[in-house]
């Protein structure tokens, strides 16, 4: 694909599923990680092993369950390739990557050594993922036969279609990779790539079922949806052409139908346009400002709390779960 009408569809499906407006840095890590499997496939240089390291490392700094994934996913694919190479400085290779995990998580181990306290807070909070007390709650995937009729709702319907296209693709691609791993060769790079990172990230998917977390994990997938097309309308292979755009299409009505991103826009836009009144003056400092009620209400709250936990000169810094609270003190 190198025309630009071509990929400007492609980027907006993309860019759709940018969902969870509170981590969007890891669709921007799992990208990354598919152009590190991209290059160790094109070419399995020492060097481009040390880089998914550091990939990888650097990747445990911000999201550590993510790490996880790529740590498993590059382990595969350095052995995939290692297999098609008869094994060929299999041991260093694997040296050199975790060289780059260490160098890569250098912020993490810097702050653990002079950092008091950092060290034992950090592990407590490592040990609690493990624990009772986890904050981590699952949540079952909304298969469509347990929808009842009483409770439907489209958008979640469409949610549980998409979790078994999820798990149809990556299971199909696994064993038509396998089966073809003496031809590695002849196999499309960024088409390997995306089930070797995805693959793991499923776990992520699963383990709390809701629109966000499947956005979380839907690029890889996409990706490879969109190579393998080009690649069906390149050979002329029509039946595969078609499913692959079905898929998509199907991709972005459940964007559309599931994403608050774009009922948010909406209501914003009902706002604005006066069929909805809920915006009114505010003043945070020196500025007033026009703001939906429901933000003039935890920005109150916030303020509440300011004053009456902090001391004089006392400052704090909020750190939001999503980004827009307006910075005060």
């Amino acid at each position: 694909i190198t025309a630009k009408w071509q990929l400007l569809p492609i980027a907006l499906l993309m860019l759709l599923w940018f969902f969870p407006r509170h981590k969007l840095i890891v669709h921007s890590l799992i990208m990354i990680a598919i152009y590190g499997a991209v290059s160790i496939l094109e070419n399995a240089s020492i060097r481009r092993h040390f880089l998914i390291g550091l990939i990888t490392g650097i990747t445990a700094c911000i999201a550590r369950d993510f790490a996880v994934y790529f740590f498993l996913s590059f382990a595969a694919l350095i052995a995939y390739v290692g297999y098609a190479q008869q094994k060929r400085d299999l041991r260093k290779k694997y040296t050199v990557c975790i060289l780059g995990i260490s160098i890569g998580y250098l912020p993490i181990i810097g702050m653990m050594i002079f950092i008091p306290g950092f060290s034992s807070a950090y592990l407590d909070f490592i040990a609690r993922l493990f624990s009772a007390y986890t904050p981590f709650k699952s949540l079952p995937i909304p298969w469509p036969w347990k929808v009842s009729p009483a409770n439907f709702r489209f958008d979640a319907f469409c949610l549980g279609i998409g979790y078994i296209l999820q798990w149809v693709f990556y299971v199909c691609s696994i064993i038509y990779i396998w089966i073809a791993r003496e031809g590695i060769h002849k196999l499309n790079p960024l088409f390997l790539s995306c089930i070797f990172i995805g693959t793991p990230i499923l776990s992520h998917a699963n383990g709390r079922a809701d629109f966000g977390h499947f956005a979380q994990c839907i690029h890889p997938m996409l990706i490879a949806l969109i190579a393998v097309g080009a690649y069906a309308i390149k050979e002329k292979k029509t039946v595969f052409a078609v499913l692959v755009c079905s898929s998509l299409i199907f991709s972005l009505i459940l964007v559309l139908t599931g994403s608050r991103e774009i009922s948010m826009a909406l209501r914003k836009t009902n706002i604005q346009t006066e069929k909805e009144k809920r915006l009114a003056q505010f003043t945070i400092g020196v500025d007033t400002l026009w703001l939906d009620q429901d933000q003039i209400t935890v920005i109150k709250w916030f303020q509440n709390f300011a004053e009456n936990n902090l001391k004089p000169g006392e400052n704090i810094l909020i750190a939001p779960l999503f980004p827009g609270v307006y910075p005060d003190r």
